[in-house]
């Protein structure tokens, strides 16, 4: 089965072929589409689709957005006037990234401008004003008074701006452009050191929250229909997230990216308090969504026994190892 967002009857379509409006007409097509075992194109792509089409349909200026600007408590706040189009494609990619768990490591997957449209939306749909939140003022919110789904996008937005900036400085980072680009000067701005420090306190800041955010899940967010266009979510849809689970992740993220930095006494210390959250975890909501034997392999790494090379190379050649004997393996196997 293909997904083809074109306008029907624009081009000759396979009869297996699902046009965008079906996901719209059928309520169950798109989680019948998500759990077939090898859907094509994956929902990462399907994803990139549906913002694809919102940028077209914003270039083509058919339906333009009305924008709202109001300065509140010192805040930017920014109310926009969606398409009914665009809204359905919003609501879809949301859709999708709940079903993957928000996978911070699938998101980053994406291309780079649609990461940030992504999260935006979901702080969008998630706070009560329906405003859109400038990602460097976000600090200015008030936790205290923040409801949980709210506070899972805040939540979220803040360990992808980790994870984001930690593997912009790896050899393994890729940067994924799509037809909707985001130039580099936009993403240096969110990637900035002063905007990580803020994201770093904000994770210490969640570990010592005694309200937890809840996962948001797929029927979270209801699609539109012809006689009700207005957005509508079912909050009580979405999952409460346990402490231990939460502050698991939260510490494994931390601990990473100390980790990159060299600050091998502080990711020791928060790699053995995500070993001990996870211990603890009776019953997994799927937020927490790290390795446990990469954190046995960091808890080693941070070990001062260890040579003095530096770790980070230390970790690596540990990593090729494991994948070469893996291989060894393979080969004894199929001889």
């Amino acid at each position: 089965m293909e997904v083809d967002l074109l306008n029907a009857g624009s081009v000759p379509i396979s009869p297996d072929t699902v046009l965008s409006f079906e996901f719209l007409l059928d309520k169950e097509l798109l989680l019948k589409y998500l759990q077939k075992p090898n859907p094509d194109p994956t929902p990462l792509d399907l994803i990139t689709k549906f913002h694809n089409v919102i940028t077209t349909t914003l270039r083509n200026r058919m339906e333009p957005e009305t924008i709202e600007s109001t300065t509140v408590n010192g805040s930017n706040e920014v109310k926009i006037n969606h398409p009914a189009k665009n809204i359905a494609m919003k609501i879809l990619s949301l859709k999708v990234a709940a079903f993957l768990n928000w996978n911070v490591a699938q998101i980053r997957a994406l291309p780079f401008k649609t990461q940030v449209d992504l999260l935006q939306d979901l702080m969008y749909f998630t706070n009560e004003e329906r405003t859109v939140f400038e990602i460097t003022n976000l600090e200015q919110v008030d936790l205290k008074a923040t409801l949980p789904e709210f506070l899972f996008a805040l939540v979220l937005f803040h360990r992808w701006a980790l994870n984001t900036s930690m593997h912009r400085v790896t050899s393994n980072w890729q940067q994924r452009y799509g037809i909707n680009e985001m130039s580099l000067r936009d993403e240096n701005i969110i990637c900035c050191p002063e905007n990580i420090q803020k994201t770093i306190s904000f994770l210490h800041e969640s570990l010592q929250w005694e309200q937890m955010p809840k996962l948001l899940s797929f029927d979270c967010f209801q699609m539109p229909t012809e006689t009700n266009d207005s957005i509508e979510c079912k909050w009580s849809k979405a999952t409460l997230i346990s402490r231990d689970e939460f502050c698991a992740q939260i510490c494994y993220d931390l601990g990473t990216s100390f980790f990159y930095q060299e600050d091998y006494k502080a990711a020791k210390e928060l790699f053995h308090k995500c070993q001990e959250y996870s211990n603890l975890v009776t019953q997994q909501n799927m937020f927490a969504s790290f390795d446990k034997n990469s954190l046995q392999v960091y808890i080693k790494a941070c070990d001062p026994s260890v040579h003095k090379k530096s770790l980070l190379i230390k970790f690596s050649i540990h990593w090729r190892r494991k994948r070469r004997d893996k291989q060894a393996t393979c080969i004894y196997v199929e001889n």
